[in-house]
């Protein structure tokens, strides 16, 4: 039986990148026996519960809740930060403006790791996406609490370079885009194992020129060609090269 290789990357690709875990894809290939742990066959549907689309969904649905019962909340980007003061593009085509305050004003970055809380308030960049929650008064609104929401890029490609110094990868993408990633102390990396299937934990040292990744990063600025990697699956090329038919 031949086996269709896209459609094993693509659901390895997605159970992992998604946040399923532990996960283990055995098939028997090439008399190679399945093993007991889980497992994922080719048809079977990748479990809907994506980390960043539910943080998201989760954000957007209590987002949501909060404003038809308090109309205490302003959703948009960032047009600017100056002298305690956020300017906002709202979501609903308005333009607000946000007071800080040092003493009562809580920031919180909403990330695939939840919420986690910031002391810097100067450090919301332009271009951000925020949620800003407190009294409002027509466009001005009073911040007690900011949510700034981390967005992130979804992709796969090609490794065409590797830093060992500087332990960054550089890559193609499928649609042609060059992009450097930085492997950071907490990005998960996981890589097949063409014989039996299954991701198994990775360093740094296994990438190689040539490999195949799926990876989520976090976006950079629409000038800024590096990225910081926060979970990577690195299919090694020797995987296309081999014969998997029985």
């Amino acid at each position: 039986m031949k086996i269709n290789k896209n459609i094993i990357i693509i659901i390895i690709g997605i159970a992992f990148l998604s946040g399923i875990a532990p996960l283990s894809f055995a098939q028997s290939v090439s008399g190679i026996p399945a093993t007991n742990s889980a497992k994922l066959s080719p048809t079977e549907k990748p479990k809907e519960n994506d980390t960043i689309e539910s943080l998201k969904d989760k954000i957007e649905k209590k987002v949501d809740e909060i404003n038809k019962k308090s109309k205490k909340i302003v959703v948009g980007l960032i047009e600017s930060n100056k002298d305690n003061t956020l300017k906002i593009n709202g979501d609903d085509s308005k333009e607000y403006t946000a007071t800080i305050d040092a003493t009562i004003t809580k920031l919180f970055t909403a990330n695939v790791n939840g919420l986690e809380e910031e002391k810097d308030l100067s450090g919301i960049k332009e271009k951000s996406r925020v949620i800003v929650s407190g009294p409002i008064l027509e466009d001005q609104i009073s911040a007690n609490t900011i949510y700034l929401q981390e967005e992130y890029l979804v992709e796969q490609g090609q490794v065409t370079n590797v830093d060992k110094e500087n332990f960054t990868i550089d890559v193609v993408t499928s649609e042609k885009t060059e992009m450097t990633l930085d492997i950071e102390k907490g990005t998960q990396q996981k890589i097949l194992n063409t014989k039996t299937l299954e991701l198994s934990n990775a360093g740094f040292s296994k990438y190689k020129v040539g490999d195949s990744i799926h990876f989520v990063s976090k976006k950079p600025a629409s000038d800024e060609k590096k990225a910081s990697a926060v979970r990577i699956v690195i299919i090694p090329q020797e995987f296309f090269t081999k014969d998997t038919s029985n």
